[in-house]
């Protein structure tokens, strides 16, 4: 929060003041985001050497620091998911797919991809590590669908809604198990307002949960590890 308020809101770094001026000497403040300029200047704890091997793998590894950064952070700081759960994952874009093939790192068992999109389905499940696909276009009913494919058809450990819409934040929670959690990751128009079931959430003892990001000092580099280990892969960014 420190480092929104110093920059988003007044242009600076962390003590306040910027590290750029424009040719007559003022001030030159700068917003957070610098992934469509050239040069960026970042804190330096913020910047992280990628090995060789991640290098070798070109500008696709941008994702590392959206995409696949905060799929990692919803998988392990949010939904916390274990080998041999259930899970389920509500949008099969950018994120979805990296929440996904994350999901496989952790040893999920089951992984199951809910989109309204057939050829993104199959990607995701002969690439992203789902194992079972609901396309929502096609389902009469998606929540039962996804139930059905879980162990026993008691719903999900954890789903994921990768989306920001009211339909979907729905689904996820319906289709958790008792005791199950659904964490939130996409965003939405400020003001969209997502429903819940408010006595089967009680009875049921369902969980949501937001999640945005991960943490960059401790994640950056287990990603990279990762990267470096072929545990995860860029192929998302070609979908």
């Amino acid at each position: 929060e420190s480092f929104f308020n110093h920059n988003r809101l007044k242009g600076g770094l962390y003590d306040g003041e910027p590290r750029m001026k424009l040719p007559d000497g003022s001030p030159l403040y700068q917003y957070s985001q610098g992934g469509m300029a050239e040069y960026s200047v970042v804190p330096a704890f913020g910047t992280y050497k990628m090995p060789k091997e991640v290098e070798a793998m070109g500008t696709d590894t941008a994702i590392v620091g959206c995409a696949l950064f905060t799929a990692y952070g919803a998988v392990k700081n949010a939904g916390f998911v274990e080998p041999g759960m259930t899970v389920a994952v509500f949008g099969a874009g950018g994120v979805g797919m990296n929440v996904m093939q994350v999901c496989r790192a952790f040893g999920a068992s089951n992984i199951i991809a809910v989109d309204l999109d057939g050829e993104k389905l199959a990607f995701a499940k002969d690439s992203m590590g789902a194992t079972a696909v609901v396309n929502g276009r096609e389902s009469e009913d998606v929540v039962a669908e996804v139930m059905s494919k879980t162990p026993g058809g008691r719903g999900v450990d954890v789903a994921f809604e990768v989306v920001g819409n009211p339909i979907t934040f729905d689904q996820a929670v319906r289709s958790t198990c008792d005791g199950g959690k659904a964490v939130m990751v996409g965003l939405a128009k400020l003001g969209t307002l997502g429903k819940v079931d408010i006595t089967r959430m009680v009875r049921r003892k369902i969980k949501v949960q937001g999640s945005f990001g991960a943490k960059a000092r401790i994640d950056t580099p287990v990603l990279l590890n990762m990267l470096k280990r072929r545990v995860v892969t860029l192929e998302s960014i070609s979908r």
